[in-house]
């Protein structure tokens, strides 16, 4: 039977917990930023912590889902993976504001403070995209009830 390596990720299931847990934890911090996303100190704080959060649970995830891929009756590695995804609906929950937000604040105002902020240049193509399919966008109530479908998926 072959096993991945996953020591690469997480050197055991302790630090793999932590990181999670300081991701869900980190889920309320993003929503203190809900309609504070006009503001280019607060936009640039609010993208650095996101991205933050996002690498560490994308590699809890990893571990998670790779750990559960070795043997699917491996309970306690379904249940590690499970867990992941109810962070990760959190997630998708807390961050349902956030489009409808931007597209506010305009496009011109976000392409300055990513001009005025080198940190902030990978968001570039993301605000690109996001006024390119503007119209598929919903308003904020809307977006939030559409991301609490997602937890009965």
């Amino acid at each position: 039977m072959s096993k991945w390596n996953l020591e690469y990720l997480f050197k055991n299931e302790e630090d793999f917990n932590k990181v999670l847990q300081d991701s869900f934890e980190g889920i309320e911090g993003l929503k203190a930023f809900q309609g504070k996303l006009s503001d280019e100190k607060s936009f640039c704080e609010f993208c650095k912590t996101r991205k933050n959060l996002e690498v560490g649970f994308m590699k809890a995830y990893q571990y998670a889902s790779l750990a559960s891929d070795l043997n699917k009756k491996d309970v306690p590695a379904l249940e590690r993976l499970a867990k992941c995804q109810n962070v990760y609906v959190a997630f998708v929950q807390a961050l349902s504001f956030v489009e409808p937000e931007l597209l506010q604040v305009g496009f011109d105002k976000l392409m300055s403070f990513i001009d005025n902020n080198e940190e902030l240049e990978e968001e570039r193509f993301g605000i690109e995209k996001l006024y390119r399919m503007n119209e598929h966008v919903l308003d904020s109530k809307s977006e939030e009830l559409l991301s609490n479908y997602i937890s009965l998926c």
